[in-house]
């Protein structure tokens, strides 16, 4: 743990050090109960309050609103702005937790090689022909995204993902839909890889 913290914080650019002191503090929030680690994430509501709406329309011509853009559905402007706020969330909550050392970019690596593979298991277990009209197209996309958003997941199957922080698990996908790795239309890879 020690040495994970040490390594990011060089990277960074700051002094690697910890103390006892924090090192047994580590090993006391590894093992203490759900309850407590629920208290390393903040809760959505705090971080929005510091978004500007810049912000959120910076993100207007990011990938993984694009993605959604093209779904037709009831409600979708409604859709996106969560999605920005998600991923803004996400991103201002893990640049707080690893600068603090509570938990390493790593741990957020790991978050996001596994929501990949969540959302494998979902694409393929509704995506299973090569080709869909695109009424279907339409309809599995929705499928797919809206069965990963309300999926129950844990942060590294530790740590629970809550109301107030669920932008944990929604803000991952949405970042895994920016770089793209991931998608929710059948043909995602032919709209989107090339951007």
């Amino acid at each position: 743990m020690a040495d994970c913290r040490c390594k990011d914080l060089w990277s960074l650019g700051f002094d690697a050090r910890i103390t006892k002191e924090e090192f047994n503090r580590k090993i006391e929030i590894l093992n203490a109960p759900q309850s407590i680690a629920n208290l390393f994430f903040t809760a959505k509501e705090k971080i929005l309050s510091d978004v500007e709406e810049q912000e959120r329309q910076l993100k207007r011509d990011s990938l993984f609103v694009k993605q959604i853009e093209c779904i037709n559905r009831r409600g979708k402007e409604h859709i996106i702005l969560d999605a920005i706020n998600d991923f803004l969330c996400y991103e201002r909550e893990e640049a707080k937790i690893v600068k603090k050392g509570t938990i390493v970019s790593r741990d957020f690596e790991t978050f996001l090689t596994n929501n990949e593979s969540r959302w494998k298991e979902v694409f393929f277990s509704y995506i299973t022909k090569e080709t869909y009209s695109d009424e279907e197209s339409n309809e599995l996309a929705i499928k797919v995204y809206d069965s990963l958003m309300q999926r129950d997941i844990r942060f590294l199957d530790v740590h629970e993902i809550n109301i107030s922080n669920d932008y944990i698990k929604k803000g991952s996908f949405h970042k895994l839909a920016d770089i793209p790795s991931i998608g929710w239309h059948p043909d995602w890879e032919k709209m989107f890889k090339a951007l």
